[in-house]
């Protein structure tokens, strides 16, 4: 079978082909498009991701400010309480200097 028998034959593997390419492009077309639209989800799910992250290390730094404040307060309680045991303490020292009656001769 040739084409020289069939001229007929020939266009309509011509336009077969030609058909196949068109639709091979729109093909092409059609998975560029969907490729795009799966790269925006991609970056949305980045997105996402990366607003969670930045919403975790919000927290967690909220949390270390909250010990730190907290940590702080008791170092400072503790530092007051110290110091008023102290001056407890040199208080009943001095009373009980003071309150010493001297020594008598006989």
């Amino acid at each position: 079978m040739t084409y020289r028998s069939q001229p007929d034959l020939r266009t309509e593997h011509r336009n077969q082909i030609n058909q196949t390419k068109e639709h091979l492009i729109a093909l092409e077309a059609s998975l560029a498009t969907e490729r795009a639209g799966r790269d925006r989800v991609e970056e949305r799910i980045a997105r996402h991701h990366d607003n969670e992250e930045a919403r975790r290390d919000k927290e967690e730094a909220r949390r270390d400010r909250e010990f730190t404040r907290r940590a702080l307060q008791a170092a400072n309680r503790t530092s007051v309480l110290g110091l008023v045991v102290g001056a407890l303490g040199e208080i009943a020292a001095l009373v009980g200097v003071c309150g010493k009656s001297p020594r008598r001769r006989t």
